[in-house]
């Protein structure tokens, strides 16, 4: 069960959001218990959580957010363009257009 653990406020004069997210990152870094996961909303990105070395966290993503696997799809017969992406990866179903798109399966259960 997630508990609130400290609620970090902005200077009255900070203008830079930038700035402040680095201060939160740093303060997480510090703080953070071996027990504990840092939770973030959808305004934090995973590539700035992952670059300020934060050891744990969770962020709240979009319901029609796609990742792509880490490694690249085997080619068939060496025909058409290598690819230069892993398979997307869809973690919850969602409609489009009228049209249910399912949510990829997971290679390990």
């Amino acid at each position: 069960m997630p508990l609130l653990h400290k609620l970090l406020p902005a200077p009255a004069d900070a203008t830079d959001e930038e700035a402040l997210k680095q201060r939160l990152f740093v303060y997480a870094q510090r703080t953070l218990g071996k027990a504990e996961v840092a939770i973030f909303d959808g305004g934090f990105k995973l590539k700035a959580m992952q670059a300020a070395n934060v050891p744990r966290f969770v962020v709240r993503q979009a319901t029609n957010c796609v990742f792509r696997r880490n490694f690249l799809p085997q080619r068939e017969q060496n025909q058409g363009r290598p690819a230069e992406y892993g398979a997307p990866v869809r973690p919850l179903a969602r409609v489009y257009d009228g049209k249910q798109i399912e949510a990829t399966r997971p290679m390990k259960s």
